[in-house]
């Protein structure tokens, strides 16, 4: 019986607080690097896609990889066909098993992978060859069949994964360390993602005009947090390169100060870390929170909730942006607040964009409030 395991992807620390992925093949009595597909993998991570991103190109591709040795196909000359049959496979095979399974379930099984997962998969598969093709590491006839395969759609939701109030109201009515608060608060509160959120520093916080001045920040417009892609030493990365601005609502602002208040009382020898969010105890304790660390908190005390069982921390993104539309913001803004522009647009900020943004997020406090008036998780 051959081992499913036959390839896999592995991660490495290319160097402190970065992690790389390689795909390794079990031979026997070694693991030995597969060239093409690492090589890939690396420049993926050179040019700064986020940790997350990358280890999901590689798990698609060891998966695919270990398929193609499982049935003893050669990667770098299947053609369209072979492609079709791995694709049946990951449409029909329950998650849990190898793809070479016999064992089929049914459409709309929970077993299966979502259509969403699987196209995904698809197209980081096909971006790899469209590179491997573009840099002579594959045939062209593969290279080209490969990369021009037909990506299967996607049912396209008609709404967006978010938190019900009932479900916002109980998370909000946990009792949570500050640190923890603070940062579901800037990603419910503010729109965050979990790579900015956890790659904050103290100097991208300007809670008021004072520290604003101080960090050599012109803008008047009120408390804000300035979004910044850099390298941080516990792996987070903000996934666009484009620096955005993002105000900071009284929700936000009250968990800073909390945040801060502990800081004060608990931990004043490690209180100019420089990052905003730390670790809080054992041989990390003061260095930058890290993303397993984040996920472990939501694990052990938002998952274990029974109604919040299936949330996971970028659903608070995707609440904040939904009660921006039920609050009646512009679209335009609220592409603005989240920093879904177009890579070619400029990244300056005018001062009436950010006035117009500050406006938004006065305009969620009011309709939240408004809403949640009487529940526990409203901060007053």
């Amino acid at each position: 019986m051959r081992n499913h395991r036959s390839a896999y992807a592995a991660p490495f620390e290319l160097r402190p607080g970065r992690t790389g992925w390689l795909l390794v093949r079990d031979a026997g009595d070694e693991l030995k690097r597969i060239p093409e597909p690492s090589d890939w993998l690396m420049e993926q991570t050179i040019a700064w896609n986020s940790v997350n991103s990358v280890r999901t190109r590689a798990i698609a591709i060891a998966t695919w990889w270990r398929w193609c040795i499982d049935t003893g196909h050669d990667p770098l000359k299947v053609v369209a066909t072979d492609f079709a049959r791995f694709l049946l496979a990951l449409q029909s095979v329950p998650k849990e098993m190898p793809l070479t399974s016999v064992v089929r379930a049914l459409p709309g099984d929970e077993r299966l992978r979502a259509a969403s997962t699987v196209s995904q998969m698809v197209n980081h598969i096909k971006a790899f060859y469209a590179w491997a093709w573009t840099n002579g590491r594959v045939a062209v006839v593969t290279g080209r069949q490969m990369a021009n395969f037909k990506t299967p759609r996607v049912p396209v939701s008609k709404r967006a994964e978010r938190l019900q109030p009932s479900q916002v109201t109980i998370l909000f009515g946990l009792e949570l360390h500050p640190r923890d608060r603070l940062a579901l608060e800037m990603l419910y509160g503010a729109g965050l993602r979990e790579g900015e959120a956890l790659g904050t520093r103290v100097q991208d916080m300007h809670v008021n005009q004072m520290v604003a001045d101080v960090f050599g920040c012109d803008l008047k417009a009120g408390p804000h947090l300035h979004v910044v892609r850099r390298l941080n030493s516990n792996g987070a990365l903000a996934k666009s390169q484009y620096e955005r601005i993002v105000p900071l609502s009284y929700r936000v602002l009250n968990a800073y100060n909390n945040w801060q208040n502990y800081l004060y009382d608990h931990m004043q020898d490690v209180a100019d870390s420089g990052y905003l969010l730390l670790s809080l105890s054992g041989p990390t304790r003061g260095r930058p929170w890290s993303v397993s660390g984040f996920k472990s908190m939501w694990t052990r005390h938002i998952k274990a909730i029974p109604e919040l069982k299936k949330s996971h921390p970028h659903v608070l993104r995707h609440t904040f942006a939904s009660e921006l539309t039920d609050a009646g913001v512009n679209p335009h803004v609220i592409q603005e607040l989240l920093g879904h522009r177009n890579p070619n647009s400029t990244n300056i900020y005018t001062h009436p964009q950010v006035e117009s943004m500050t406006a938004a997020a006065n305009q969620l406090d009011k309709w939240r409030a408004n809403k949640f008036r009487g529940n526990a998780h409203e901060i007053r």
